[in-house]
């Protein structure tokens, strides 16, 4: 029964060091895990209700629409005084995405973005996955303003 616990220690302190001395790759951890939605601070506004009627159109009308992104491309769609461009920040792979997810990134943006009780937005810009597992970069702004590269 002694000899047995001492194997068992020893199997243990074993398996530890060799759990402690494998190598990190915080490239594959960054690559796997979406940035997280930021707000911009400066630029035009557009009304919170364009953005609300534009998730919710994406989300109940149109939501199963994948919408097809080329590697390193933009594109971009606009309501009313809103527009939300998608960026596929990829060199060489082609990406799509459902309508479903884009209603996913607005409404990220417009909890985090676009007070409740405020009228006025200025919009952000955040990160879902597409296919096959690309994130896809979005950004909302006003129809008066260039949708920038946000994670450059």
């Amino acid at each position: 029964m002694h000899l047995l616990s001492i194997i068992i220690s020893l199997a243990s302190i074993l398996l530890i060091n060799c759990v402690a001395a494998l190598p990190t790759n915080s490239t594959l951890v960054s690559r796997a895990t979406a940035k997280q939605t930021q707000c911009f601070k400066e630029g035009a506004v557009f009304p919170r209700q364009d953005l609300e009627a534009y998730a919710k159109q994406l989300e109940t009308v149109e939501f199963d629409k994948l919408l097809f992104i080329p590697h390193g491309r933009f594109i971009n769609g606009v309501h009313n005084r809103v527009k939300v461009c998608a960026y596929n920040t990829f060199d060489k792979e082609n990406t799509s995405v459902m309508n479903g997810v884009v209603a996913t990134a607005l409404y990220k943006i417009l909890d985090k973005c676009c007070k409740p009780d405020e009228f006025l937005c200025k919009g952000g810009y955040g990160q879902e996955s597409g296919q096959p597992k690309l994130f896809v970069d979005f950004v909302t702004r006003s129809i008066t303003e260039t949708c920038n590269k946000p994670f450059d």
